[in-house]
This record gives C-alpha cells, structure tokens and sequence, in this order.
C-alpha cells in the first residue's frame, strides 16, 4: 500500500490537495509521522521536501494538463515558451475571448443556414435541391440514385 493510499485511509487525506497540506497539519510534531511503521526522521524529511517540489508546476505542465484540444506536450512547451508565464499566457486567453465568441456565433448562423432551407421548404435533407440547378433539374437524392443505377450496370473489376 503506498503512502497516499495509507494516508487517505487513515483520514490524513481526503482529496490530492490535501496532500499539500500534510506538513502544515502533521509536519510540525513529526512523531505522528515517526510512529507509523517504515517511517523515520529521514523518510518524512524526503516526504515533505518531495511535496515541496510539486508545490511548483512547469507552465508546459499545466497548459498540457488543461486538456486543450489538439494541444499535446509538444504544442504545450511552445505555447510555456512563447509566453513564459502563467499570467502571461492568461492574458493572451482573456484577449482571445472575443474572438471565440465570435467564432461560436459564425458557426451557431452556419449550422442556421444549413437548417434553414429544409426547415423553411419542408424537405427533408436529403431532398435538398442542389444550390446551383444543373441542366437537369435534379435534386441531390435523384442524381445519386441515377448514379448508383449507372454502377450497378457496369461489369464489375
């Protein structure tokens, strides 16, 4: 059973950023740590300095962690590069806003756009009318069927 898991059940722990608060909670009177079995002076000293370590998070690490899409370690470490600091890099977001919202509106009307004739004819959409007629006349469905019967007719490879 590792430490956190020895931790959590003891009720040291009850979510991983309780972890960082360890040595606040038991790390002054380090004879709670002592006693328990396989610990000593050495071992909760290495405990708490790794603990430490972790307080602090490379910015390729927390932007990879974000969970950005299409944003992998790679594109993580450029984008930490670039900006070189959390809050940098927080402004660069906070100016981006607009920009994604006016994104979301482009594509909120586009999808509108493509409901919009359907709807508005009472088609369904795969009897839409192509949007520029060919000499036929025909509708999507039927030039798919008519090529479809052309195939069928053909010998196979």
């Amino acid at each position: 059973m590792s430490a956190v898991e020895q931790f959590h059940r003891d009720g040291w722990i009850r979510e991983p950023a309780d972890i960082f608060a360890l040595k606040a909670r038991y790390g002054q009177g380090l004879q709670q740590l002592k006693n328990r079995e396989g610990w000593g002076d050495k071992s909760a000293a290495k405990l708490f300095d790794a603990i430490d370590e972790r307080r602090r998070i490379e910015l390729n690490r927390v932007i990879f962690g974000l969970g950005i899409r299409h944003v992998g370690e790679v594109a993580a470490a450029d984008l930490a590069r670039h900006y070189g600091s959390w809050d940098a890099f927080l402004r660069a977001v906070d100016l981006a806003r607009p920009a994604e919202q006016r994104h979301q509106l482009a594509e909120v009307a586009v999808e509108e756009e493509r409901r919009g004739p359907c709807a508005t004819r009472g088609r369904s959409p795969g009897q839409t009318r192509l949007s520029s007629p060919s000499r036929s006349g025909l509708t999507a469905r039927t030039r798919s069927q008519r090529g479809s019967r052309s195939r069928r007719s053909s010998p196979a490879h």
